[in-house]
């Protein structure tokens, strides 16, 4: 997890952190206003708010796993060109 926080895109894994700060913050406001709203009508409209906050931050996990495979798969494929460069060193001498 560690490796996202650098490197080239690593405004993308600091920006995904913020935003699912800040639509976990709005949800807690939306959960709030729907406790205290006074009409059904009103808590179905925070509802589907706090549906909306459920859907972006899935949305933000799912993105940031999938940096973490490719951060872990390009680590792979670096030690994969170590060890060919390594074993045709070897075979050249």
């Amino acid at each position: 997890m560690a490796m996202s926080f650098s490197g080239k895109q690593a405004w993308l894994t600091y920006y995904m952190y913020i935003m699912g700060f800040a639509v976990f913050f709005a949800g807690l406001y939306f959960l709030r206003q729907f406790f205290i709203a006074p009409e059904i009508k009103t808590s179905l409209g925070w509802m589907l708010a706090i549906i909306a906050c459920l859907m972006v931050m899935v949305i933000i996990k799912v993105i940031a796993w999938l940096q973490m495979i490719k951060q872990e798969l390009m680590r792979d494929i670096k030690r994969l060109e170590m060890r060919v460069m390594l074993l045709s060193e070897k075979n050249q001498q």
